[in-house]
Parts: structure tokens; sequence; C-alpha cells
């Protein structure tokens, strides 16, 4: 019992400094829009101009925060690159990861098109992303630097942290529901989970944080930058292409799974 009150105790640990130095960033910036602006521009303006900072306020808390677990992992056995496993991966898993991305994005932004017909709300969740990227600091955020963060913070910390005290199986499944509810969007929130659990299949079967991070990056460039421009058909054609894209990932994450395997066996990592 001593073991889960901890293990519960320190991911509660890891996602709260996140939580709180995000909220403080926001604020700031909040504070300081009011401050500027308050006698210029009406309230709803204000709230525009934060709103489309909210996601380079969150890279910057995402840059803070990653230095925080630096100094919390410091006198630690293992630290933070220790523990994440920052370990260089091979060109040959570059192209496979990044082929996996290339067929979760597909398959997601499928999703995203059938399932936004029956949530209006992520409509709005979509419109914001968009314009985000349309700044090139947000741009920046939310092309490199979040993906590579949550990885540290979800896989890296969460994963881990799940995996030294409870079995392989059930912490793919709950960081993955963690990943998914931190995402706060129904939509998102369902392929979310889906994806959660290939970075973390990835991350283990690679053993480096590097892969669900290209593989993250990767997919969040091709989500937001490509695929959204190209897929314009009627959402009734989405579920064909979600059952293509589900049959191709199981596929190519099987044969992934299959050359890491036999890769491991040859060079005796076990």
């Amino acid at each position: 019992m001593k073991k889960y009150l901890s293990m519960t105790g320190n991911i509660i640990k890891y996602y709260l400094i996140y939580f709180i130095i995000t909220f403080i960033s926001q604020f700031s910036i909040g504070i300081i829009y009011g401050i500027k602006y308050y006698k210029t521009l009406p309230k709803s303006k204000i709230v525009q101009l934060i709103m489309n900072n909210l996601y380079l306020t969150t890279g910057i808390a995402s840059i803070i925060t990653f230095f925080v677990y630096i100094l919390l992992f410091k006198n630690k056995e293992q630290n933070l690159y220790q523990r994440c496993k920052f370990k260089k991966i091979s060109s040959n898993n570059i192209i496979s990861i990044i082929l996996i991305s290339i067929i979760i994005s597909f398959t997601s932004s499928n999703i995203a098109i059938f399932m936004s017909t029956i949530f209006e709300s992520y409509k709005k969740v979509s419109k914001i992303l968009l314009t985000g990227v349309s700044s090139p600091l947000n741009a920046l955020c939310i092309l490199l630097i979040l993906p590579a963060f949550e990885e540290i913070l979800f896989r890296g910390l969460i994963f881990n942290e799940l995996k030294k005290n409870i079995n392989i199986t059930a912490s793919i499944i709950i960081q993955s529901l963690i990943f998914a509810i931190c995402h706060g969007n129904i939509v998102q929130g369902i392929y979310t989970f889906l994806m959660g659990i290939i970075l973390a299949l990835i991350y283990n079967f690679t053993n480096s944080i590097y892969a669900p991070i290209l593989l993250h990056i990767t997919y969040n460039i091709l989500g937001t930058m490509v695929f959204p421009k190209i897929l314009k058909y009627p959402a009734k054609y989405s579920i064909l292409f979600i059952l293509i894209g589900l049959v191709c990932l199981v596929f190519t994450l099987l044969r992934f799974y299959s050359k890491q395997n036999n890769f491991i066996k040859e060079n005796n990592l076990y």
C-alpha cells in the first residue's frame, strides 16, 4: 500500500508543478495585458489577446517546468536525463517512427472530422489551434516545445513511475488516461487516449524518450499544418479512412515491435 501511495503522490507532484507554473504564467500575462490595454481596448479584445498567446505562455511554462524537474532529480539516484532515458535512436527507427506518425495523424484527423459533426465544441478548439500556428512563436510552442515537454512529463516521468510499481499493461492504460484527461476536450480525449498508448509503446520498444518526442512532434506538424488542409471530404467518408488507418497502424506497430525485438536479441541487450 505504501508504494502505491508514494507512486500516486509522485505523479500528482509532477503534474502539479507544471499546473502551478502554467497558471502563474497565464495569470501574469493576463495581468500584464490588463494593465497595458485596459484604457485603450474593450474587455473582449483583451481576452482575445490573452487567448491568442495561450500556447506561448504554456510553452514558456513548459520550459520553466523542465528546469524545475532537472533540479528536482538533481540529487536523486537517477537524474532527469537518466530517468527519462535520453538515448540515441537509429536512423531506421527514425524512419519507422515518422511513418507511424503519418498513419496516426491521418487516422486521428479523420476521427476529428467525424466527431466534430457530433461535438460542436471541438470546432472551437480546432479554430484556436489553427489560429495559434499562424504566429511563429505560438507555432514553435505547439509544434516543438509542448510535444517534447509532454513526452518528458507523461512518458518520461509518469509512465516510468507507474512502471516501477505496477504491471506494464496497467501502466500504459493509466498514463494514457491521464494524458487524455489533461487535454480536457471530449473529441481530443478520444484520440489522445489512443495516441498516449502508442507513444508509451514506442517508448517501451525503443527505451529512448527521443522516440515518442519525434513521433509527437511529427504528429503535431501533420495534424495542424498538413492534413487539415488536404482532407476536404464529407464526414461520412471519414469512417472508411479511420478503419483503413487503424489496420495500417496495427500492422506497422507489430512490424516495428518485431524489428526491435529481433535487434535486442541479436545484440544481447536483455
